[in-house]
């Protein structure tokens, strides 16, 4: 709107209809009419949920118990603010909107900041409202520190000494975004400026001081005890006011005591709840965490002299007035012994699942079923036998195979002893002893398991080799006893182990060791332990393999989440670390999809030993808070993490590629890494950007619901298809709905604890390499719940036997395809351009089970399929809108239905429907093509301005073309998609016949000469034209006499595809007319060799009339040819070596017949032809209808 003749901004808050309809009001809060200056932002409106509980207790009158009911209540405040912020330089206000005007809530200047409470005071019954400003916290700049101030407060002494607040820092850039994340960082600050005081003084006179190495904790020893709390002030997270902390009431956290060096910590929960416990043995190292009601349920407890019902206040008078209780649970806990407070773990004891599944894995754990059921099996064997088993902890990097084997040991009362493989190897051959002895008398001395990580890398040399070659024994129990001499010169020591006396010795001194060997556990990759494992058969009988399952993408993104919530927890709220946490959970909420697919991209094999999964999302989010500049705005911060995440995996393909070029494993060991398999992730294709395949999407749609039901129906004994065939010429989708299945098959799947696979190859890529790789290929299909593969030209691999060059590749994908053993979680999609090359025992049902044929798109789904190209790219045109929830991301994708016009949604289905004209015979990847040709020229060359028409040709220098009348640029209702219309036309040119070449152009027409000049070509091209009109063809659509790829000059025939014998021969008759045309004008003598393509698509049709269709007296209905590769367009004779040479005479005779026929038709136009020649010249391109229109009007002149 306007003030004093400038434009301004003036915006309506609270504004709402009555209940009427008919007459507009404000709300009674946060209301009114604003005027905003320059440098002021709205920010958004803000309120508050309050969400709380409480209890109903009430006695049982039979049983005499106190039964407790818990409820919880929940609802939104209504007394919300529009809040406006403000900056100068440093200097920040943050206002509140009350009935019509702005009250300042926080303000930062040089010499102090003032946080406001400003409340609305509204008398219903005298109709009259007031609003008044009371200061409740002021900080004044003194020597550079701004410090909580009293005066002119009321408050006659603080309870608070040394507090100080510290402003937050200025955004970089100020916007709405970053200002509400301003004003949550000034409300933080006050909450922490409080909560890190020095001292706090309780309303009875009690000094807390603030414990050290804490953000918000207070202290104070009393008595015996130690008593940790914290100020009870509510947290407001998004409103304004409750800023009175003189009135803060003190809440205790902990009631605390040490006895003979172990911590008691009691924690008070209130009235409802019982006494928490939480112990501490100082010298041992060991926690324990239960309730007081836990305790008491010991026999060996001494109850007496407490109170029944147990329960303890948390507030600070509470404690003064429940002293009493306090000392005697002490003195309860120290007659009972502190030491005897953290229960002893017998690992003799038989254990539950439960018990396991606690020992196992923490709360926040993923959670792996078979790790719990194989340890329950080893405790059993340990409680039947005695021993602890030796085992193989095998699992992808990152999984936590460390962490896990300390608490399997834990199982067994036992510690863990890790070492590496290199700790083992001696420095000269033959001195192995000494260091492996070494390692199992520490084990046995301290109770512990020998764990091995990285136990692959023990085969790589002869040491290690040494090393596994003195362990295998003492796995087995065989060997007992082992002894080694080391030193030098004079002095020689001994080391030495002997487990049939239970003694070990080392340095001189002796050691009690048992008479068990202790246990020798291994870890490392899954495909490298498997084959350390081959090379030594005995270690394959000597360890229990325990796989450690790799996470699913929705593991990671879920303990992403969880760990970002952690942080949150522990963190306090003024910290910056917080706010980056906070901005990050959103961030990886909003954008839950991309994070996603990063996971699962990271959790593929071929990535994982770099992402290293549990410790990869670690990592991934250190990388976050450390790497991202949270100041900016939030689409900024979004796409900082979108760098980080294609920094992430640019370095992992680096180092792979690295790997791959020096022909090293990444392992270190001598497995392969050209021989893993790429599983496919981060795949944003499915079946909805499929045209025209709806049998083919359906069968897919069935084979992934029979795969996410899969235990269902084999329950049910019903068989899961094992494979299907995409059967078609290249370019018809078929690589393209194999992918849009994966994607479907990842949505899926997609919140389950299930993993799914997809893995794209090409048959000559399983060829180039050994036959293992095949068989590696379904092995790492077989350790997913579900794993499609899908094999491109497969005729590759699966050609017919007895024409096979890799016929032992060959027969070993069909063992693996099926074989002995049924893979009932693998299904098989292949493609393939010849299938009748396939050999049957790959087709056959049990491997193959259905065979998909995909087609050229016919001219509704060309129409379909250009509409979506075309809508996808729309955003690229600067003076057209189309609605956001079709168009792609654009520059115009954003902007709202509303905006767009019907008349630029019929715009584009015309132009769909032209181009669906025009592009007959293409391919969905050709159709794609010539639209995203015209699009990039159409952002390269000059945009049109003004609606000015911009036609094919034009500001194309390389052309040379006039540019196209109005058949080839017609209304589509918008300039620019006339415009566009032409760039297509024009890239379908360039794919039908080639690219535009500059003319040897004469300045007149003439006929004296035929010399492959602009004359000679028009009249060469007329000569087609004039036989397509004069034997009634299809109109063509373009006639030129300038060059394009090979040909000199062209007539765009239509591309209908002919069907009767009449067709054939009317279109030989086109292409002969040339060459007769030449013949008239210039004589038989002077044609010319621009004719040479015209007989090739003659003889052409003339062969395939003679010996596909039977279109010829001479063969009748008889065959010659049949097709060898259907989809590659080969075929081969069917018929004799003297049916051929007649086929031979026969093409040669019907082409003569035909040539005779169409030059006595011509033979009184030879002067037409000049005339449209002359024409076809001065133009240099003409429109199928406009040559027609100059044609029939030169013909009503003669008549």
């Amino acid at each position: 709107m306007k003030k004093d003749g400038y434009d301004t901004t003036v915006d309506f808050f609270g504004l709402r209809m009555t209940d009427d309809d008919s007459v507009f009001q404000y709300d009674s809060k946060s209301r009114g009419v604003v005027e905003a200056k320059e440098n002021q932002i709205h920010i958004g409106m803000y309120g508050y949920s309050w969400r709380g509980c409480y209890y109903d207790d009430e006695w049982d009158p039979e049983t005499g118990d106190l039964v407790i009911t818990y409820r919880e209540v929940s609802y939104d405040v209504e007394d919300q603010g529009h809040v406006f912020f403000e900056a100068d330089g440093n200097n920040v206000t943050f206002s509140m909107l009350l009935d019509g005007k702005l009250y300042p809530e926080i303000v930062k200047t040089d010499g102090k900041v003032i946080f406001y409470d400003t409340h609305l005071f509204i008398d219903d019954c005298a109709g009259d409202q007031s609003i008044t400003n009371f200061e409740k916290v002021i900080f004044e700049n003194r020597d550079g520190e701004y410090r909580y101030v009293t005066d002119n407060l009321n408050i006659g002494q603080s309870r608070f000494g040394g507090v100080t607040f510290i402003p937050p820092q200025m955004p970089g850039s100020v916007d709405r975004d970053s200002g509400y994340r301003l004003c949550q960082k000034y409300m933080r600050a006050l909450y922490a400026a409080f909560f890190g005081a020095e001292e706090y003084t309780a309303s009875d006179g009690q000094l807390f001081r603030h414990m050290e190495g804490t953000d918000d904790i207070f202290c104070a020893r009393i008595d015996d005890f130690l008593l940790e709390g914290k100020l009870g002030v509510a947290w407001p997270d998004d409103y304004f006011g409750g800023y009175n902390f003189e009135q803060a009431c003190f809440g205790i956290e902990r009631v605390s005591f040490t006895e003979n060096n172990v911590t008691v910590a009691l924690v008070p929960k209130g009235y409802y709840s019982s006494l928490e416990i939480d112990v501490y043995d100082i010298a041992q190292k060991k926690s324990y965490h239960g309730t007081f009601d836990e305790l008491r349920k010991r026999s060996s407890f001494p109850d007496g002299a407490l109170p029944g019902y147990l329960r303890l206040n948390r507030g600070f008078s509470d404690f003064s007035k429940e002293k009493e209780i306090y000392t005697d649970i002490r003195k309860t806990l120290v007659d009972y012994g502190v030491h005897n407070l953290i229960p002893k773990y017998d690992p003799k004891e038989q254990m539950s699942r439960q018990a396991v599944r606690g020992r196992l894995y923490d709360a926040d754990m993923i959670e792996d079923e078979e790790v719990i059921s194989l340890a329950m099996e080893m405790h059993k064997q340990f409680l039947r036998e005695g021993k602890i088993p030796n085992i193989a902890l095998v699992g992808e990097a990152g999984t936590g195979k460390t962490e896990l084997a300390g608490r399997l040991a834990g199982l067994f009362g036992k510690g863990l002893l890790s070492v590496s493989a290199s700790d083992l190897k001696a420095q000269f051959e033959g001195w192995g002893v000494k260091e492996v002895a070494e390692k199992i008398l520490e084990a046995a001395t301290d109770n512990k398991v020998l764990f091995i990580d990285e136990a692959y890398t023990l085969m790589e040399d002869a040491g290690g080799r040494e090393a596994v070659s003195i362990l295998l024994p003492f796995m087995t129990g065989d060997r007992k006893k082992a002894e080694a001499e080391y030193g030098g010169g004079t002095t020689y020591k001994t080391l030495s182990v002997d487990f049939e006396e239970g003694k070990g010795k080392k340095d001189g001194r002796t050691f009690e060791i048992g008479h068990e060997v202790p246990p020798i556990w291994v870890a490392g990759y899954e495909d490298d332990i498997r084959l350390m494992i081959s090379k030594n058969q005995g270690l394959f009988r000597r360890l229990k393999r325990v796989t450690i399952k790799t996470p699913t993408t929705d593991e990671l993104y879920r303990e992403l989440l969880g760990l970002l919530e952690k942080k949150l927890k522990d963190i306090h709220t003024g910290d910056d670390l917080f706010d980056a946490c906070d901005i990050l959970t959103q961030q990886f909420k909003g954008n839950r999809k991309q994070i996603k697919r990063f996971l699962g991209w990271g959790a593929q094999p071929q990535n994982s030993r770099y992402f290293a999964n549990h410790a990869g999302v670690r990592a991934f989010l250190d990388r976050c808070i450390d790497g991202i500049d949270f100041e900016k705005p939030k689409d900024d911060i979004t796409a900082q993490i979108a760098n980080i995440i294609t920094l992430t995996k640019r370095d992992i393909k680096h180092q792979l590629d690295t790997i791959k070029r020096k022909g090293n494993s990444s392992s270190g060991s001598d497995y392969d890494v050209s021989e893993q398999v790429a599983m496919v992730s981060d795949i944003e294709t499915r079946f909805k950007d499929l045209k025209g395949c709806d049998s083919q999407i359906r069968y897919m749609k069935d084979i992934i619901a029979l795969l996410v039901e899969k235990s269902m129906y084999e329950g049910l004994n019903i068989s899961i298809p094992k494979g299907a065939l995409l059967l078609g010429m290249p370019g018809v989708g078929k690589t393209f709905i194999a992918r849009a299945m994966a994607g479907e098959l990842q949505e899926a799947f997609e919140g389950t604890n299930q993993r799914v696979g997809f893995m794209s190859l090409s048959a000559p890529e399983l060829t180039a390499k050994p036959e293992s790789f095949i068989s590696s290929i379904f092995d790492t299909a077989e350790e997913y719940d579900v794993c499609v593969i899908f094999i491109d030209e497969v005729d590759a691999i699966a050609k017919n036997r007895f024409q096979n060059k890799f016929y032992s590749h060959f027969i070993e994908l069909i063992k693996q395809m099926d074989g002995i053993e049924q893979r009932s979680n693998v299904f098989i999609l292949a493609a393939t351009n010849a299938p009748e090359s396939l050999d049957p025992a790959f087709t056959r049902s049990g491997r193959i089970d259905k065979e998909l044929s995909f087609t050229l798109p016919d001219k509704t789904v060309r129409a379909e399929l250009a509409k979506g190209n075309l809508v996808k790219r729309c955003g690229a045109l600067r003076n057209f809108v189309y609605p956001a929830s079709e168009a792609g991301t654009g520059r115009n994708a954003g902007r709202h239905m509303e905006e767009s016009s019907e008349k630029n949604r019929k715009g584009i289905e015309m132009l769909a429907e032209r181009v669906a004209e025009i592009t007959r015979g293409y391919t969905p990847g050709d159709i794609e093509n010539v639209i995203n040709e015209a699009f990039i020229r159409y952002m390269q060359e000059k945009h049109p301005e003004s609606g000015e028409k911009r036609l094919p040709g034009r500001n194309a220098p390389e052309s040379g073309e006039k540019g196209l009348p109005d058949r080839n640029a017609p209304e589509f209702g918008n300039a620019e998609l006339d415009c566009l219309y032409g760039l297509i036309y024009e890239a379908v040119e360039r794919k039908n016949i080639g690219d535009p070449h500059p003319a040897d152009r004469e300045e007149h027409f003439s006929i004296e000469k035929n010399n492959q000049s602009c004359s000679s070509v028009s009249i060469h091209e007329v000569g087609h034209a004039v036989v397509s009109r004069l034997y009634g063809c299809e109109p063509f659509e373009k006639i030129t006499s300038l060059p394009r790829g090979s040909a000199l000059g062209y007539v765009m025939l239509s591309q209908k595809a002919p069907l009767t014998k009449r067709d054939y021969e009317n279109r030989i008759r086109c292409a002969m007319g040339g060459r007769i045309a030449e013949e008239l004008v210039y004589g038989k003598e002077d044609i010319s060799v621009g004719a040479w393509e015209d007989m090739k698509t003659a003889t052409g049709f003339a062969r395939a009339m003679v010996e596909r269709f039977g279109f010829t007296d001479e063969f009748g209905f008889m065959a010659l040819r049949e097709d060898t590769a259907q989809y590659l367009g080969g075929s081969e004779y069917t018929c004799s070596e003297s049916f051929r040479r007649q086929s031979d005479e026969a093409v040669s005779r019907l082409l003569k017949k035909l040539y005779e026929e169409t030059a006595d038709r011509l033979a009184d136009k030879k002067e037409l032809i000049i005339k449209l020649a002359r024409k076809v010249f001065e133009e240099e391109t003409m429109t199928g209808d406009k040559f027609i229109k100059y044609y029939e009007s030169l013909k009503d002149t003669k008549e």
